[in-house]
């Protein structure tokens, strides 16, 4: 193999993409598996504020139709992670829940 070959694939993925396929698995995660402690972690996951303005930002130039398709890709991209992480947080009531405890 030609590594200079190799090597220009190398990091052409976008690292959201990869992140958001971590973030998949978590979710894929029996709630009943989940300490208490691990649960409450999950619970307290949250886009930063800038990260929110950025959402808020291109869902407005989405709204305007004035958003370009590169933009259009990330904001898929917020919504996919946003979505996956409030099926997390659910499984992480549901363990709590189990546990007893409240969230």
């Amino acid at each position: 193999m030609n590594p200079e070959l190799m090597a220009t694939n190398v990091g052409t993925r976008r690292a959201e993409h990869i992140g958001t396929a971590v973030l998949l698995r978590l979710a894929e995660i029996d709630a009943h598996s989940l300490s208490p402690e691990t649960a409450r972690s999950f619970l307290e996951l949250a886009f930063e504020s800038e990260q929110q303005r950025r959402v808020n930002t291109l869902s407005e130039k989405a709204r305007r139709g004035s958003i370009t398709a590169e933009e259009s890709a990330e904001l898929d991209e917020y919504i996919h992670v946003g979505n996956l992480l409030a099926i997390l947080q659910s499984k992480a009531r549901q363990a709590l829940k189990h546990a007893g405890l409240s969230s």
